[in-house]
């Protein structure tokens, strides 16, 4: 049950990630610079991207640090 627990949870952080990313574009990058608003996946896919690019979430210094 706790792995079924977990996914739900990080499911729904993901999600909700996207969503105040997708959110702080379209009010800030369409009214500044004209850029298109942009949805859900395509929000979702920036945020990967920016994860790649920076190295991803240190999973393991959260778990080394509350030890």
């Amino acid at each position: 049950m706790h792995f079924l627990e977990m996914m739900f949870w990080l499911t729904i952080s993901l999600a909700v990630v996207t969503i105040i990313l997708m959110l702080f574009w379209n009010m800030t990058l369409s009214e500044l610079f004209g850029f298109k608003r942009i949805g859900f996946w395509q929000s979702f896919r920036l945020f990967i991207i920016g994860l790649i690019l920076t190295g991803g979430l240190n999973i393991s210094a959260i778990y080394t640090s509350a030890s």
